[in-house]
């Protein structure tokens, strides 16, 4: 199924890519320049939209806003010239109702993701490795652990950072947290988008979302 899954989309990427080259060929300058300024019009309101509903508390915030702006800004042009692609290959009508398949596929791909995320996963129970009285950190530099140590270090400072009132002390273990969530984005940037997507809180475990590389 993953073999099948990743072959389609080669598929669905070359043709996307034809269609593009097309598009750039028949669209007149102005039209494309047009086009190209209406994606970074789009991109920028979508990247300080996103920036602006950012809980500034909530680990989440380290979804770089820019990057969903330019997602957003590129989709936009690519869309354009996709569709300029296929008037030219299919005609109007035929890009018409090729536009309208694609939509509809793409609402069921939502609307099944949309009903896979409702379902409610166990509740996560404290792991039995993490005492509750206040824990020592690490002071092995986070590049040297290996991945299962790195989760267990960024569980273990929730643990003592809520269980230290010092004002500089919290800082010092803010500071450290930080640089775990450094470290684990740069192992497997794909484990770590998806534990932020499907949730991600101060003190939850990011081991089953990523790829042990360490």
């Amino acid at each position: 199924m993953f073999l099948m899954h990743r072959l389609l989309w080669v598929v669905v990427v070359a043709a996307a890519s034809l269609l593009v080259g097309v598009g750039v060929i028949v669209l007149p300058a102005t039209a494309l320049f047009g086009w190209l300024a209406l994606g970074l019009l789009v991109g920028s309101l979508v990247g300080v939209n996103a920036r602006n509903a950012v809980d500034p508390g909530d680990v989440g915030d380290r979804r770089p806003a820019a990057r969903i702006g330019i997602l957003a800004g590129s989709g936009t042009v690519i869309g354009c010239l996709v569709f300029v692609g296929m008037i030219a290959i299919f005609g109007a009508a035929g890009a018409a109702g090729f536009a309208v398949v694609l939509a509809a596929a793409a609402w069921l791909w939502w609307f099944n993701r949309r009903r896979t995320a409702a379902v409610p996963e166990p509740a996560l129970q404290p792991p039995p490795d993490l005492p509750a009285e206040p824990v020592r950190l690490t002071t092995t530099p986070p590049a040297e652990l290996t991945t299962e140590q790195l989760c267990l270090a960024w569980r273990r400072s929730y643990t003592a950072l809520q269980h230290t009132t010092s004002g500089p002390d919290r800082d010092v273990i803010v500071g450290v947290r930080a640089k775990y969530l450094d470290e684990l984005e740069r192992r497997d940037q794909e484990g770590f988008t998806r534990w932020l997507e499907a949730g991600a809180s101060a003190g939850s475990d990011p081991s089953r979302y990523l790829a042990e590389r360490g």
